[in-house]
C-alpha cells in the first residue's frame, strides 16, 4: 500500500520506453486482476474477440469490458440463500477455496473479489445470449454493501461482460489517480493485445491498439527503443508450442527481461525466465 518509484517499461506513442514512475502496487494489483480475469475467458471461449478498457483519472473510474459466452445468469445451487452465479464470482469469499482451473486464474478465486473490497463503487454488468438476460449489480463501500440483481430480458446471442469500479483512493495512500497510474495501466493492457493475439482486438481509452503480427509486434515495440542510437540489433521471435513464446535481442550491455506467466507481468523475473535465458547462453558458449 505505500508508494514505490521504480523504473519500467510504458506506452511512448506507438512503442515502449522505459522511465522511472512512482506507483503503488496494490492499486496496480487490482486493476491487473480485473483485466486479467476479462482476459482469460479467451480461453474459455475462444470465440471472444474484443477487450476494452477505459480509466477516466478524473472521476477514478476504471472500465474493464469483454465479449464472449461468460457468465451464466443463474441461481447458484451450491451457495446458501439462493445467490445468483455473478454475485457469487464476484462478491462472495466463501468459495475461494474451490477447485480452480489450473491454466486460467479460475473464477473460484480472490483474484477480481480484491478489485471489488478496494474499491468504494464496483458494477458487474453481463448479458447471457443464450439466457436472453441482461445482470446489473452494484456493490459498494469494499463489498459490504450490495444491491438486489437487475434482471431484464436481453438479445439472444449477444454475450459480454464489463465491471467498472472506483479504488478506494483513501486505502492506497492516495487522492487522486495520476499519470504514472494511468500509464501503468495503459501498459497493461497493451501486454495483453501482444498476449493475446491478432483475434482479440484491444482497445484502451477508445484507441485500437494495433499489433498486426500479434506478439511478434509486441517484442519489435521493445526492440526498436533498445536499438536507438545504433544499428538496429538482431532479434528473433519464435511460438515453441501453446504454453511458451519467446523473443530475444541484445540489450545493450546489460540483461534485461520483460515476461509472463498467465498474463501476469512477472517484472522481477523467475525461473521461466532463467530457464530460457540459460539456454540461451549455453548454446552462445558452445558457438
Amino acid at each position: 500500500m505505500e508508494k514505490r518509484t521504480q523504473k519500467l517499461w510504458v506506452c511512448e506513442g506507438i512503442y515502449l520506453k522505459e522511465r522511472v514512475l512512482t506507483y503503488v502496487p496494490g492499486l496496480l494489483q487490482i486493476f491487473n486482476e480485473t483485466l486479467i480475469y476479462a482476459a482469460d475467458n479467451k480461453q474459455r471461449d475462444p470465440t471472444m474477440d474484443t477487450l476494452r478498457v477505459d480509466v477516466d483519472i478524473t472521476k477514478c473510474r476504471i472500465s474493464v469490458y469483454n465479449n464472449g459466452q461468460g457468465i451464466p445468469i443463474e441461481v447458484d445451487r451450491r451457495e446458501e440463500g439462493g445467490a445468483y452465479v455473478p454475485e457469487v464470482i464476484f462478491g462472495h469469499l466463501s468459495n475461494c477455496e474451490r477447485e480452480v482451473d489450473e491454466i486460467n486464474d479460475g473464477r473460484n478465486g480472490y483474484g477480481v473479489k480484491l478489485a471489488n473490497i478496494f474499491s468504494t463503487e464496483f458494477v458487474v454488468e453481463i448479458a447471457d445470449g443464450p439466457g436472453r438476460k441482461k445482470y446489473k449489480q452494484v456493490f459498494s463501500g469494499n463489498m459490504g454493501k450490495k444491491s438486489e440483481p437487475e434482471i431484464t430480458g436481453y438479445r439472444k446471442g449477444v454475450n459480454w461482460t464489463m465491471v467498472t469500479f472506483k479504488p478506494d483512493l483513501a486505502k492506497f495512500n492516495l487522492t487522486y489517480l495520476g499519470d504514472d497510474d494511468l500509464a501503468l495501466m495503459g501498459k497493461r493492457v497493451f501486454d495483453m493485445a501482444g498476449i493475446l493475439g491478432v483475434t482479440v482486438q484491444v482497445v484502451f481509452n477508445g484507441q485500437k491498439i494495433l499489433l498486426p503480427n500479434g506478439f511478434t509486434d509486441y517484442v519489435y515495440r521493445h526492440v526498436k527503443t533498445l536499438s536507438e542510437g545504433f544499428k538496429q540489433f538482431p532479434w528473433f521471435c519464435e511460438k515453441v508450442n501453446d504454453q511458451l513464446e519467446v523473443g530475444v535481442t541484445l540489450s545493450g550491455g546489460q540483461f534485461k527481461q520483460v515476461s509472463f506467466v498467465n498474463k501476469v507481468a512477472t517484472v522481477s523475473g523467475g525461473t521461466h525466465v532463467d530457464y530460457v535465458s540459460n539456454l540461451i547462453v549455453a548454446h552462445a558458449l558452445v558457438d
